[in-house]
């Protein structure tokens, strides 16, 4: 299924690009919302999108994607958890940027503490 997806989706051919699953991620765990796999892939070129199926693209590094994340860019909720489990960082460092985060986008909207403990 992921070399078809890769294929459909990334114009990506997995059979002749190195590749590898980072993790594979639980709703059980308290900090992910769906079953999730986390995959690196490393073409030697961007990739080319389909257009139809996406409005726009770009390739950033785990690093620019928590980053940008804890900037307030719009992302999935739990972006910084699937990171820093894929990454091998402690869930409680985690836990503690998501709740930094979110204090901070409440503080942005004139609400107070966002109902956070």
């Amino acid at each position: 299924m992921l070399y078809r997806e890769a294929r459909e989706e990334l114009n990506l051919d997995l059979t002749v690009l190195p590749w590898r699953e980072l993790g594979y991620f639980i709703p059980m765990d308290a900090l992910f919302s769906s079953f999730q796999r986390i995959y690196e892939i490393r073409p030697d070129d961007v990739p080319d999108f389909t257009l139809d199926d996406y409005s726009g693209g770009e390739w950033r590094t785990p690093a620019e994607l928590r980053w940008r994340t804890l900037e307030g860019e719009p992302a999935k909720g739990d972006l910084l958890a699937l990171l820093a489990e894929a990454a091998g960082v402690s869930l409680s460092e985690c836990a503690e940027l998501t709740v930094r985060k979110m204090r901070s986008r409440f503080a942005e909207h004139g609400r107070v503490g966002g109902g956070m403990a």
